[in-house]
């Protein structure tokens, strides 16, 4: 079922001829009258509404709409120049549409041609024309140079250095700006803000296009005190000078993202379409600020395909972020966050809690723009500064590191030593990585561990289900463990199966039974317990017979999980337990034969 708050409704509008884009509560119009008119401009229209997500395509939004309006208006300018008759997908010759559009290309094409042919392909499979069909069909368009390659070592020297002198100018002009209004740029939130109200009590505004000494000191203490909520002055000389001397633009935020990428492998996309729905300082005098929308645009950046080398989720990405700007927000005292914020979207809410004052500045643009900037290399030519290049040059670090696949081996939300190790561990021994991963699992078993919920005591059945509800489950959960119908795998109750950790919520957990024992969402009881006394023996018989590296490969972490949970049964239950381990083991054989 598609997410209600993020879908994306297209219907064909006929006047004008376009289609009418609905998302978020939203509307954009794709006007297909800037093609020219002809039986084909319909076509192109209808080949269109295909590719949107509530007609089985991929799009999304309204601006990759835009890209394919632009294709079809290419398609019809040219197919309309090289004809005596309204071009008709039914009877365009292969001739004609090779010669108005892919005659002499060369390899990469420009991404609108490529579009182009993709509509085309539709319109004509829907118009019937098979031998159009057949062309398009066998015309291959790469829309795009070779991948990128990651950053040699002196190229990576001279971005680093390039994103440091980048922040160092930001804080030298706040540290200035704040000295200028008489404080110093370590005083507290509440001393600077005083110091800045006082300055607006006294002095009077300055003239319009005043460039002096006292206008830029009344500018700064305007923004402090005003931040950007006011628009009256929006316009006046004097403010985007302030602006620009307190809070960082654009070109900074490239620069903390490169250096983010470059120390800890976060998906660039994270950190350049954060997207913040609602900023509050809660009740009372609470230094606790809720940041609603981040979250959940962070993790799915992160759980984007192609990213499995990442050992980040979006939190992880957002408390680095934070850690990095630091020095930027040492003025107040207090934490200033740099985020972006877009218009606030009802139902779209996910919660990051930071236990510390967060002040928001909006850059001006919204997008960190791949290449947007150029740079001397060590060779004195251009070096274009781009996310997905150093993103591949850390993925190679951590390769050359920890080997090929381990990272992808590791939980993506609790590895923080795993991913701490892989930018400075080139030199790691053999005996240092396996330290390494070993204190990354233990963060996670830890994790798990304390989330676990076991079952032991003598409790009357509300006392049970109160429990059960106490810790989260939900109360048709409860109640099916209670009649004692909660033996999902054999070895544990689940939560919620439906919300497995590593999959995207609402997809079916596909874990083995073994794996329970390793979940932040299982519930043992005694009525589990036969099975995993079986399989704690079980393991212990082949542990004796396996080589070493082959039994790691097959119990690895579980034989941990099963310790574990079994000493947090009293003797007693597990004596009860010991009585109908005969049938027991008969299950545990049954599941090995299917899951290992």
């Amino acid at each position: 079922m598609r997410d209600p708050h993020r879908g994306l409704a297209s219907e064909p509008s006929d006047v004008p001829v376009g289609i009418l884009l609905t998302a978020d509560g939203h509307t954009s119009l794709l006007d297909f009258a800037v093609v020219p008119a002809s039986p084909l401009r319909q076509q192109l229209r209808d080949a269109t509404l295909l590719l949107f997500v509530d007609r089985g395509g991929e799009l999304k939004s309204p601006g990759s709409g835009r890209m394919y309006l632009s294709a079809a208006r290419l398609v019809g300018d040219r197919l309309a120049a090289h004809a005596t008759n309204p071009p008709d997908a039914a009877t365009l010759q292969v001739g004609h549409v090779h010669a108005a559009l892919f005659a002499d290309l060369t390899t990469p094409v420009p991404v609108r041609t490529v579009l182009a042919r993709r509509l085309l392909l539709n319109a004509a499979l829907t118009a019937g024309n098979d031998a159009l069909v057949r062309y398009l069909r066998n015309l291959t368009l790469f829309g795009y140079a070779k991948p990128s390659k990651p950053y040699s070592p002196a190229e990576l020297d001279c971005i680093i250095d390039w994103c440091k002198d980048r922040l160092s100018a930001l804080f030298a002009r706040r540290n200035a700006a704040l000295r200028l209004l008489g404080v110093e740029p370590d005083a507290r939130d509440e001393e600077a803000l005083a110091a800045a109200q006082r300055i607006l009590d006294v002095e009077p505004p300055p003239r319009d296009g005043a460039a002096t000494v006292a206008a830029r000191r009344w500018w700064s203490a305007w923004v402090l005190v005003h931040a950007f909520d006011e628009r009256v002055a929006a316009d006046r000389t004097g403010r985007a000078a302030a602006i620009e001397a307190l809070f960082p633009d654009v070109q900074d935020a490239l620069a903390a993202t490169l250096l983010v990428i470059n120390e800890y492998g976060a998906e660039g996309q994270v950190l350049a379409s954060m997207d913040v729905d609602d900023v509050r300082r809660l009740p009372g005098q609470s230094s606790v600020m809720e940041i609603t929308g981040v979250k959940a645009r962070a993790d799915r950046a992160v759980s984007r395909r192609g990213n499995a080398v990442s050992t980040w989720s979006g939190g992880r990405v957002l408390e680095r972020w934070i850690d990095l700007t630091a020095p930027a927000r040492r003025w107040t005292g207090s934490e200033h966050v740099w985020l972006w914020r877009s218009k606030a979207r009802d139902g779209r809410t996910s919660v990051k809690t930071l236990r510390l004052p967060v002040l928001t500045y909006v850059p001006s643009r919204p997008l960190v723009q791949e290449g947007h900037e150029g740079i001397e290399g060590p060779d004195g030519a251009r070096i274009r500064l781009s996310t997905r290049r150093m993103r591949k040059s850390w993925a190679e670090r951590s390769e050359r590191a920890l080997g090929p696949g381990v990272a992808g081996r590791l939980d993506p939300n609790h590895s923080r030593l795993s991913a701490w190790a892989m930018c400075r561990s080139a030199a790691l021994s053999p005996n240092e990585r396996q330290a390494v991963i070993a204190e990354a699992q233990d963060d996670l078993l830890g994790l798990v561990r304390s989330s676990q919920l076991v079952i032991d005591a003598d409790l009357q059945r509300d006392e049970v289900l109160a429990l059960l509800v106490d810790h989260g489950v939900d109360p048709a959960t409860a109640e099916r463990i209670v009649r004692g119908e909660g033996d999902d795998s054999g070895t544990v109750t689940c939560r919620n199966a439906l919300q497995a950790p590593g999959q995207a919520v609402g997809t079916l957990c596909r874990q083995t039974p073994f794996a329970c024992l390793l979940c932040e969402n299982a519930i043992h009881t005694r009525h589990h317990l036969p099975v995993i006394l079986a399989l704690s023996d079980s393991i212990d018989a082949e542990r004796r017979q396996m080589p070493a590296e082959q039994f790691v490969q097959r119990w690895g972490g579980v034989d941990v999980g099963v310790q574990h949970v079994l000493s947090r049964f009293s003797d007693r239950a597990k004596q009860d337990a010991a009585r109908e381990i005969a049938g027991a083991q008969q299950r545990i054989e049954r599941l090995k034969e299917v899951y290992t």
